[in-house]
């Protein structure tokens, strides 16, 4: 403190793009040099607010080549990609083409640009996009610029680009870290042109036909006989789709076997179909089987059974309660009928539930992990037979 009081502090701001721009055009003036208003633009924004950075840059340019500096030049010194790539990314992503984003990464990739600088590039794109769409942008934009933005907010809603930018932030420190940048704007790019479109529930509302259901215009309707006139048809018959028909019973699982047809809803029955249950989770996960075997199963009421655990159990019955629509899934196969999993803490004393066995220990886990992989491969238990092999689990 009794330092600081004898100073005086200077606080120094980032320069705006227009100002750079402006000390730029100066100097290029003084040195009779001639520049596009764009190519000081770009170094103005590469920047990023130093006015010695854009010096810098500035002489970098000039000294790559003759002539007055371009736009073009800039692009080639600083490493960064043209507009007309990033106009084609947005019209795929609003056309819905991801086959189409393998040709632009080429593209990019051919001409050399660095991939980090092109992601930032397209994060300030969709940030101009949304503010846009306020009606905003941010100042210093080169005309090429203006001219994609004027043509992406007509395909584009300000919620589907702040789910863009949302999706290309969270992937950005994977771009700057990853040996193949490459590979992961690719996927980006595929799960922005696979992402499905916001819809307005008010235009829903209104009996409107969001184009994100019919992937264009929808079509005049077929004319309608003279003489005749224009059934009633509620808006909402209008614009939804098809609704699906009901199935019968739940889909069963992958790997469920038995028949589907409505078993009673009994404890008896209930105690019959658990061992099939217990399999069929087994094939989903071995963890789940497990937790399921700690679990004492009823049937409360109609369409509803109880899983209880036991007070020791509290693990058991979270694993169940992570993939409780799975065990709603499997019971409602084995029952024939939509059933509702609830789950409970037990007492002490808690029986054992059906066709629970005794709780294994490691080194039973190892022995079905043995017998597990003997089972997967042939050659080995055959092996294992003939030479009278002992298996042995290191893991």
């Amino acid at each position: 403190a009794p330092v600081m009081s004898r100073l005086q502090r200077f606080d120094f701001r980032r320069i705006g793009p227009l100002a750079i721009q402006s000390r730029l055009r100066a100097v290029l003036d003084a040195e009779q040099l001639d520049a596009e208003d764009d190519a000081l633009l770009l170094i103005a924004r590469h920047a990023d607010g130093g006015m010695r950075d854009a010096l810098s840059v500035l002489d970098q340019c000039i000294s790559f080549g003759d002539g007055p500096l371009t736009a073009e030049r800039v692009r080639d010194v600083l490493g960064l990609v043209n507009d007309a790539a990033y106009a084609a990314i947005l019209t795929l992503v609003a056309d819905r083409r991801p086959a189409e984003v393998f040709a632009v990464m080429d593209s990019v990739a051919d001409a050399g640009a660095d991939l980090v600088e092109f992601a930032g590039g397209l994060a300030d794109l969709l940030r101009a996009l949304v503010m846009r769409h306020y009606g905003t942008e941010p100042e210093g934009l080169p005309e090429s610029t203006r001219a994609v933005l004027a043509t992406a907010a007509e395909r584009l809603g300000p919620e589907d680009v702040v789910r863009m930018l949302k999706l290309l932030g969270e992937s950005e420190p994977a771009i700057r870290r990853s040996a193949n940048p490459r590979l992961v704007l690719e996927t980006l790019l595929l799960r922005l042109a696979m992402m499905d479109r916001m819809l307005d529930l008010k235009a829903l509302l209104r009996g409107e036909t969001p184009a994100a259901w019919t992937g264009s215009a929808p079509s005049p309707p077929p004319p309608i006989p003279q003489g005749q006139s224009a059934p009633a048809v509620p808006a909402a018959a209008r614009t939804r789709p098809p609704a699906p028909v009901p199935a019968a019973a739940p889909e069963q699982p992958q790997g469920a076997s038995g028949p589907s047809v409505a078993v009673p809803q009994t404890a008896e029955a209930l105690l019959a179909i658990w061992p099939d249950v217990l399999a069929t989770a087994g094939r989903q996960s071995r963890l789940l089987a497990q937790a399921l075997e700690h679990a004492l199963a009823r049937l409360q009421g109609s369409g509803q059974v109880v899983l209880s655990f036991g007070p020791d159990s509290a693990v058991f019955q979270e694993g169940v309660e992570r993939q409780l629509a799975v065990v709603e899934t499997i019971i409602s196969a084995r029952m024939g009928v939509p059933v509702t999993v609830l789950l409970e803490r037990g007492s002490a004393g808690m029986a054992p539930a059906p066709g629970k066995g005794k709780r294994l220990s490691a080194d039973d886990l190892r022995a079905d992990r043995l017998r597990e992989l003997r089972t997967r491969d042939p050659a080995l238990d055959a092996a294992a037979d003939s030479l009278d092999l002992e298996l042995v689990d290191e893991g």
